[in-house]
């Protein structure tokens, strides 16, 4: 992969978001809608999370045309061994996430993260709500967040030469959780998502083929998003 797509990735990510905060701080400060309500809050969260994500990945796929030919290409001559990756790389994300959260209750962190409380937020309201929870916690996240931390963060750095590889893996892994955490700065929380990071990245860089850590994310959101659900 060239310099070109990895600046592509990160540029439009970052433009997006920034667009994103901009709009977000121009609907509190120009509107009289009661964001104290959490209906409001709710509806907002959908809305702001299917258009972001949404944009970004459409415009992942328009640019990058050429890009994901090669890649089902790749994938279709070596489905059987990426089949078998996904199902590894899966069941390994199963079993870090509930690694974790054991190591979080014998450290007495019992706290939900306030990137999960917001997905049970959107779990909580109408159906809109959940069909947009479905739409950006199963599909579209997965897309959007392996491309720019995986694809382009990763293979950044591995550009440059200065890093071994699972150095890479950990600091895009941190990045990763750092994310997931920013709006609330819920840092003990960065390493329960850095772990999952850190498995995603080692199924990149085992399968050199950005769908197989986008199906192993997919499907682990979409067993815990289904999973709330029917606990709900």
């Amino acid at each position: 992969m060239n310099m070109r797509i990895e600046n592509k990735i990160v540029i439009t990510y970052a433009g997006l978001y920034i667009l994103l905060i901009a709009i977000q701080v121009g609907l509190l400060a120009a509107t009289n809608i009661n964001w104290n309500n959490d209906q409001n809050l709710i509806r907002f969260n959908s809305i702001a999370n299917l258009s972001f994500y949404g944009i970004m990945a459409l415009l992942f796929v328009v640019m990058l045309v050429s890009f994901w030919k090669k890649a089902f290409a790749q994938f279709k001559q070596n489905k059987w061994e990426y089949i078998k990756l996904i199902g590894l790389g899966f069941l390994t994300l199963i079993a870090v996430s509930m690694l974790m959260n054991v190591i979080y209750s014998l450290l007495g962190i019992t706290d939900t993260s306030d990137n999960q409380e917001q997905l049970n937020q959107l779990l909580e309201g109408g159906w809109f709500d959940q069909m947009s929870l479905v739409l950006f916690a199963v599909f579209l996240a997965p897309m959007v967040e392996e491309m720019v931390f995986r694809l382009a963060g990763f293979n950044f750095l591995m550009r440059i030469k200065v890093l071994p590889s699972w150095a890479v893996v950990v600091i895009t892994s941190l990045i990763f959780g750092f994310i997931h955490v920013m709006g609330s700065f819920d840092l003990e929380q960065i390493f329960y998502y850095a772990g999952l990071g850190v498995v995603l990245g080692y199924f990149y860089y085992r399968s050199k083929n950005i769908i197989v850590p986008i199906v192993i994310h997919m499907l682990l959101n979409g067993f815990v998003t289904f999973s709330m659900f029917f606990l709900y």
